[in-house]
This record gives structure tokens, C-alpha cells and sequence, in this order.
């Protein structure tokens, strides 16, 4: 059996407004598990740019600054292809804008959680990087099983 190998670098933003974070129920890949706005590292392209720059094309959020708290290793196996991500993520907490759906093929809705009662259906990569970010943590190697 000849498997494949998908390697991909990703930042994400935690958004955070009055203790409650945005996610984002995905249409699509991650079909119906909830997620947080992020996106690939285009080449050439910084971390923290990455993650406004999807932020922005995903809701139409202006975030005016992003601290950096940690990434996720996240390997998966589906079918024959295994992935591999790196997921960044970055804090948000002053944005301009009003959260809009700019991409429905990505995401059916967005909603606004309280950290301490997230959806059970949470992507598990997702899930990961919040549980970093709640426990303080930077780095969390999570390989995950064949799906």
C-alpha cells in the first residue's frame, strides 16, 4: 500500500469578547464540528498576517492586534494520506467589525461560546488548541488516530 503525505502550515485566531470565543461550524471539511477562523500559510507569508488575514476573509473581523500563544502538532491519517499541520494560534481581543459569514462554502455560521462551556462537537484539532490556550500550555503534540 503506497501512502501519501500532506504537510501544512496554519494560524488560527482565538477571538475573545467577554469571556466568550468565536467559532465557526464547518461546511465542508470538518463537516458539522465547530472550529476556530484560521487558515494555510500562504508562501512567503508571516504567521500573524496569516491569521488576520483569515480572520478578516472569514468574518470580516479587523483584529488591530494578535498575541501569539502556542501551536498544536496535529497528525492524522485519512484513508491513505497522512496529514500533518502545524497549527499557530494567535490571541485576539480588540477587533473592529461585526462578525459576517464572508465564506458559507467554509463554514455554515458563526457563534460566540463561553470558554468554559464549548460544544461537544468541537473539530479535535480545535478542541486542542483551546485546551492549550485555557491551560496555558504553548505546545501540544497530539497524533491522532486513522479516521
Amino acid at each position: 500500500m503506497t501512502y501519501r503525505l500532506a504537510f501544512h502550515v496554519v494560524a488560527n485566531c482565538i477571538v475573545v469578547r467577554s469571556g466568550e470565543v468565536l467559532l465557526g461550524l464547518r461546511n465542508g471539511s470538518g463537516e458539522g464540528k465547530w472550529a476556530l477562523p484560521g487558515g494555510h500559510l500562504e508562501w512567503g507569508e508571516r504567521l500573524a498576517d496569516c491569521a488576520l488575514r483569515e480572520l478578516k476573509e472569514e468574518t470580516g473581523l479587523v483584529a488591530r492586534e494578535a498575541q501569539y500563544v502556542g501551536v498544536v502538532n496535529d497528525v492524522r491519517m485519512r484513508g491513505e494520506e497522512t496529514q500533518h499541520r502545524l497549527h499557530h494560534q494567535f490571541l485576539v481581543v480588540q477587533y473592529d467589525g461585526e462578525v459576517a459569514n464572508l465564506e458559507p462554502e467554509i463554514h455554515y455560521e458563526w457563534r460566540w461560546f463561553p470558554l468554559q462551556a464549548l460544544p461537544e462537537n468541537l473539530w479535535e484539532p480545535f478542541a486542542d488548541m483551546l485546551r492549550g490556550f485555557t491551560e496555558e500550555k504553548t505546545l501540544l503534540d497530539a497524533p491522532r488516530k486513522r479516521e
